[in-house]
């Protein structure tokens, strides 16, 4: 890999696309995707004293977006992460994971703690066959923060009648080991993940987490085939409300929406979350990036598990502008910028766009 990714990096023509839309260095932060991707990769000796550097990166894509040579510089990030000494909340993440299969590292029985503010019972969605696997990640699970994305999204899918489960023994997407730069520990939960959703005879998986449908598309298909067709929850609601199954609520006020990082330059999927806003007759407002060009909320890349200052400086940044805007709230489809807005502050409600449906 190291010699893939070497042919690659030595494409770059320092040009200066990539710092320009970086934004820890747009935010008046330290970091450099070039000096610290594709520069440090070709100094075999400066890798040996990067320690925290690589990890002080969103991974937000924009990089290599803009690159007119195609320099996977987040690849490049990811690589270098996995060859120095991860900061202490990173291992401990890791050893979370390879213990409890989650990120937190909490019993598997803590995961169902959101479904006590759901007003129907979950017991006869849980493992039972079904066309629809809701894969819901370990964020929204676990986080009290981030519960209401799951009770939201099960209220909508009970209310289109669509025929679901949930895995009671689901383990972490593994993205978090990927972005961390540890590809190889992905395989056993990848192939935990896809037998457990074979095994209830699902036709398409869904999940409101953007990292989780990477995993899904990108990584898991790797490891093991994966026999089922892979959605974001928007898209599937977006598929229910075309389809005349889903009638959404209305309102008139007026929303920005934020691009997840892993969504749009991630996934490619940037309309149906605007089209449900629309749907309910809310007023959309759109930040000065938006879509492919977005800038990212600061809460990629594990950035908050490493440096909480920066996180909340980016992400108080889109809320200034949102508050600019005249927003009534920050509308995402991501737990991890939902999360770094809210711990940021600022005084801007922030919601799924599930919440407003």
């Amino acid at each position: 890999m190291t010699l893939k990714l070497l042919l690659e990096t030595d494409k770059c023509i320092h040009c200066g696309s990539c710092t320009s839309v970086c934004p820890l260095l747009n935010a008046g932060l330290k970091g450099d995707p070039q000096k610290n991707g594709p520069d440090a990769l070709k100094d075999t000796e400066r890798v040996k004293y990067l320690t925290n550097l690589p990890f002080n990166c969103t991974l937000c894509l924009a990089c290599q977006e803009v690159c007119p040579v195609n320099v996977p510089i987040p690849r490049v990030v990811e690589h270098l992460r996995g060859k120095v000494k991860a900061p202490e909340s990173i291992e401990q993440m890791i050893e979370n994971i390879k213990r409890s299969e989650n990120i937190f590292g909490l019993k598997s029985e803590e995961r169902w703690m959101w479904t006590f503010e759901l007003d129907v019972t979950l017991e006869e969605r849980i493992d039972v066959k079904a066309d629809i696997g809701y894969f819901t990640g370990c964020n929204s699970a676990f986080s009290p923060l981030l519960s209401k994305i799951l009770t939201s999204h099960i209220s909508l899918l009970e209310r289109a009648n669509v025929n679901y489960t949930l895995l009671s023994e689901e383990a972490c997407c593994g993205f978090p080991l990927v972005i961390a730069g540890r590809r190889e520990l992905v395989a056993p939960l990848a192939e935990k993940n896809i037998e457990n959703f074979k095994k209830k005879g699902v036709k398409k998986v869904i999940t409101s987490c953007p990292a989780c449908l990477r995993s899904w598309r990108e990584i898991y298909p790797k490891i093991k085939e994966v026999p089922f067709e892979v959605q974001h929850t928007t898209q599937f609601l977006w598929q229910l409300v075309k389809e005349g199954k889903l009638k959404v609520a209305k309102t008139k006020e007026a929303f920005v929406y934020q691009d997840p990082c892993e969504l749009a330059r991630g996934c490619h999927i940037v309309e149906e979350p605007r089209k449900l806003i629309k749907e309910t007759g809310a007023k959309l407002l759109e930040f000065q990036d938006k879509k492919l060009e977005a800038t990212c909320c600061g809460g990629g890349g594990l950035l908050r598990a490493t440096n909480v200052q920066a996180a909340s400086r980016i992400a108080l940044l889109k809320l200034q502008e949102a508050k600019r805007l005249g927003a009534k709230a920050i509308i995402t489809a991501c737990p991890a910028c939902m999360q770094n807005f809210v711990k940021a502050g600022g005084r801007m409600q922030v919601l799924d766009v599930s919440e407003i449906l």
